[in-house]
């Protein structure tokens, strides 16, 4: 159990203890059914680090479903989270027998542990899992009704008590329920999914943990009532009113979640009950709702638009042979940016060329950083801190972006990267000028950021030449990682923020120098072990996009097409797996783009793609995730004159 003594690595704790208190929660109540109030007091004071089971539950009870957490962990504790990305990636692979082989293995796992939480939580994990895996084998629906019973009571002792509103949920434990509701032998009730919806609503949830439950119980509450037909959407029914214009909003509400978090968890299903819907409207001549937020417009154009995303989705789908039916939700679970501290030591010691004995002197006898590079032993906190601190790594454990304990500090991050995202320097600049007042300093992490981030918005505005932004980039990256050690082959450790100085810097560079196609084939080093015949592993899934889709273009653009096809198909079949929407457009057109050049060069290809279904596909999926839909129809609009 990792101990935290240190200012730097206080900050989340009093990040956690921040948000519990803003959204007025007292942690009798945070607690209620995951651990003691001693231990939540522990982990608050920053005296001690749950467990990841524990601290993963504390956060999706306070709404926290961000994916680009990073989080440290000890070879045993990583090892356990590793058995269970395994399980998670083969039934989202749909590699049934595999799962239950590994599952098995788990149950072994959870069942010799003493700590009464940890057993806790591990047999929850297993109750769901066990679930997906008996549906994907015909189990009725009262067998899988027994196993999510059984999960729920685990934490939420007081489910059938209490109303929902008076309980502290989390993300998952809201699906447990959902997933009990739908199995229930006298029926599913629409009142229960409303009251799921409603909780959904009033709590303090992010846009990443809304996204990946509210569409799915506002698909259930839909598809629930519309086949109880007419009566069930009658006036007579005075005490739920479930009428057609209230089932759109809800419908819409869900849609404009996904599209604006890039999202796809339940995507196709929400198109298709909003289909349904729209019909059943027109048919009936209704114009439009005014009730309806955001959607104004004649409801036959939303149908026909509907109908689009609809179908482009089907096609895409259908062609990878990907099932586009939601029927897992691995989702839930995956969680990104999971590293084993020892593996880390290792790396980061032999990336810089530092002897284990320069690295220990004063901190911890040979032997013992020795035994911890091997995993041989679980390090102790204090000597870790003072490893990575020497090794120019933070002390943080779990961090996320900059570090601080500001919840305000941290949504003005997430609201920076939108804005570049969206190409929108000059906005995105004036918000970092912002930032710079409310983060400290003295964190070179915090600093790297910020200069990184300022050396792109003034070179993408034309403020500063390529020579002064690769200088500034380079500047920023050896706040904590030497430029030269990037460059050497070898097995490497790098932070989020490390990899996105790199990957930002060579966008200034010359395409055509050694040094360009030297950082392009050390990226391709990093990643081959994320990647295999299935896709990529989960925990990589956003940087991999980030960083691979950038050296697939440029493989493209020196003719490689091969190369580039092979990234963009991995990114592609995963965006379809993962349920993520924002690379779609992109790696379409990529695919689209490297077929055209080769039709031009003469070159054989074992495929056909027409440029006007294809450009079509890339338009319409870039409306859907909300992105920059004009450089796809240009294309379209100069493919259609030819």
């Amino acid at each position: 159990m990792l101990m935290k003594n240190t200012e730097e690595k206080n900050l989340f704790s009093s990040f956690v203890n921040c948000m519990r208190r803003q959204q007025g929660l007292s942690m009798k109540q945070l607690c209620q059914g995951l651990c003691t109030f001693q231990e939540l007091s522990y982990f608050e004071n920053g005296q001690k680090l749950p467990n990841k089971l524990l601290l993963d539950a504390i956060l999706e009870r306070l709404g926290v479903g961000a994916e680009d957490y990073e989080h440290f962990l000890d070879y045993i504790e990583y090892d356990h989270w590793e058995a269970r990305q395994q399980i998670l990636h083969s039934i989202t692979f749909e590699k049934i027998e595999e799962a239950e082989e590994l599952l098995e293995k788990y149950r072994t796992f959870y069942e010799s542990q003493t700590n009464p939480i940890d057993k806790k939580l591990n047999r929850q994990f297993f109750y769901s899992m066990q679930a997906q895996i008996k549906r994907m084998r015909g189990a009725s629906r009262e067998e899988l009704y027994m196993l999510f019973c059984e999960a729920i009571d685990l934490t939420v002792p007081e489910l059938n008590k209490k109303p929902l509103k008076e309980l502290v949920l989390s993300i998952k434990e809201l699906n447990l329920i959902i997933e009990q509701e739908y199995c229930r032998k006298e029926g599913e009730r629409p009142e229960r999914y409303q009251e799921v919806m409603e909780y959904i609503v009033a709590a303090g949830f992010d846009e990443i943990g809304r996204a990946k439950i509210y569409p799915k119980v506002v698909y259930f509450l839909c598809r629930s009532v519309m086949a109880g037909g007419k009566k069930a959407l009658g006036q007579q029914r005075a005490k739920d009113n479930w009428t057609l214009e209230k089932l759109l909003k809800h419908c819409n509400c869900a849609l404009e979640l996904l599209r604006d978090s890039k999202r796809m968890y339940f995507l196709w299903e929400i198109l298709v009950i909003r289909g349904d819907i729209l019909k059943e409207l027109i048919d009936r001549k209704v114009d439009f709702c005014e009730d309806t937020e955001n959607f104004s417009r004649k409801f036959p154009y939303l149908y026909q638009e509907n109908e689009q995303w609809k179908q482009m989705l089907e096609d895409i789908y259908r062609e990878f042979h990907i099932p586009q039916v939601t029927f897992n939700y691995c989702y839930l679970y995956v969680m990104q940016g999971v590293q084993c501290i020892n593996d880390i030591i290792r790396i980061r010691r032999r990336m810089l060329g530092v002897s284990r004995k320069n690295l220990c002197q004063g901190i911890c006898h040979e032997k013992t950083l020795q035994r911890l590079e091997r995993r041989e032993t679980t390090p102790q906190a204090a000597i870790v801190t003072e490893l990575f601190e020497r090794l120019g790594l933070s002390k943080e454990f779990t961090r996320i972006g900059v570090i601080t304990d500001s919840q305000e500090a941290k949504m003005l991050m997430a609201k920076i990267n939108d804005l570049d995202n969206a190409r929108q320097w000059g906005q995105a600049k004036k918000l970092l000028e912002n930032l710079e007042q409310m983060i400290d300093f003295k964190f070179c992490n915090n600093r790297q950021m910020l200069m990184r981030k300022m050396a792109l918005s003034c070179w993408k505005q034309g403020e500063i030449k390529n020579e002064e932004y690769c200088r500034r980039m380079k500047e920023a990256l050896e706040l904590t990682l030497p430029y030269e050690v990037f460059l050497k082959e070898g097995q490497k450790y790098l932070t989020y923020e490390k990899q996105a100085c790199i990957q930002n810097l060579m966008q200034g560079m010359n395409r055509e120098s050694k040094e360009f196609w030297t950082c392009i084939c050390r990226f391709e080093e990093y990643y081959r072990p994320y990647a295999d015949e299935n896709g990529m592993h989960e925990a990589a899934a956003g940087m991999y996009e980030f960083i691979m889709s950038f050296v697939g273009n440029e493989w493209g653009n020196c003719g490689n097409f091969d190369e580039a096809d092979r990234y963009s198909g991995i990114i592609l079949r995963n965006c379809l797996r993962l349920r993520r929407l924002e690379m779609l457009p992109l790696v379409l057109y990529d695919r689209w783009w490297n077929f055209e050049e080769r039709k031009k060069r003469k070159i054989p290809d074992n495929k056909e793609l027409d440029a006007v279904e294809e450009l079509t596909k890339c338009v319409l999926a870039s409306k859907l995730a909300k992105g920059y839909s004009q450089f796809y129809l240009k294309k379209l609009m100069q493919v259609k004159k030819e």
